[in-house]
């Protein structure tokens, strides 16, 4: 771990090291802040840098992470889906976050690749093929004319995402306006981290760095016992394997989801998945595949 001497941003090579620093940070500094959902121990304005965005999974065995609904909700996301059930079948609580039972407003997916019928992921990867350098590889998933002034159970907590391409790698930026330290931080960073591998496999480019900006980062009161224990657990973290998969092919796990969902996996269909695909297909029927990931 590094400080930045400008940024005063950390630097992590793996998500384990950010999040025992985090909860660390935010236990030993942060403001006790009353919310609507119950009371938070809170820092504002939180920073780091992933060096190695492979380095995304947390194997902190206290954690216990789900592959499982890491997985679902990636590929949920990408679908582009807003309905509850696809989401509920990984994590059945995703329902308590539904206002009519059906959809989820805050679906980053159906922002993402359905913007008023724009596919903001690809029109994306065109910018960033047609113009390097360009600046201008934003994805926004914060809308005014849905968003603001509602009341919803799902407001969206990741707001702003940005890319650049600099010496030949991809470089992902993401702005997140409420950070669970919890429940949320594990899965976002897996989504995104993917997300940018995907479109630098794409764009036939290298794996810059990850960066992640928190406007508020804070922990409820119900879970702090747990984050204390993670905090105090050895791991030994390493990169999850690196893949070819291409954002054109992501109907590759889609497909895979939906014949998990609907029980239609077949043996000839298992013969023609690559090693990769292999994997997301165990750990979306839960079987325990952190050791080979």
């Amino acid at each position: 771990m590094a400080i930045d001497k400008i940024l005063n941003t950390y630097h992590f090579n793996s998500l384990d090291d950010a999040y025992k620093q985090l909860i660390a940070d935010v236990l030993n500094c942060g403001d006790v802040v009353e919310s609507r959902i119950g009371a938070t121990t809170e820092l504002l304005w939180k920073s780091f840098i992933l060096t190695d965005p492979r380095n995304r999974i947390i194997r902190n065995t206290e954690r216990k992470l789900s592959l499982k609904f890491a997985f679902g909700e990636f590929i949920w996301i990408m679908s582009g889906s807003d309905k509850v059930d696809d989401i509920a079948f990984y994590n059945k609580r995703m329902r308590d976050f539904s206002d009519d039972g059906e959809t989820l407003h805050g679906a980053y997916g159906k922002r993402l690749r359905n913007w008023n019928g724009k596919d903001q992921i690809q029109l994306v990867i065109d910018k960033l093929r047609q113009f390097p350098s360009t600046r201008q590889a934003v994805l926004s998933i914060y809308d005014p004319e849905l968003d603001a002034g509602i009341e919803t159970k799902d407001f969206p907590c990741n707001s702003f995402l940005q890319l650049f391409i600099r010496n030949n790698a991809l470089y992902m930026s993401v702005f997140v306006r409420s950070q669970d330290l919890y429940l949320g931080l594990p899965y976002d960073i897996f989504h995104w981290t993917m997300l940018q591998e995907l479109i630098a496999n794409e764009l036939v480019i290298d794996l810059g760095t990850y960066y992640h900006i928190m406007g508020s980062l804070h922990i409820y009161d119900s879970n702090k016992a747990r984050l204390q224990r993670v905090s105090r657990y050895p791991v030994d973290s390493r990169p999850m394997q690196k893949f070819s998969l291409k954002f054109s092919e992501i109907n590759r796990l889609i497909d895979i989801d939906r014949s998990v969902r609907n029980c239609t996996i077949l043996l000839t269909k298992k013969a023609n998945l690559s090693n990769f695909e292999s994997l997301v297909l165990r750990a979306l029927q839960n079987e325990n595949i952190m050791a080979e990931i």
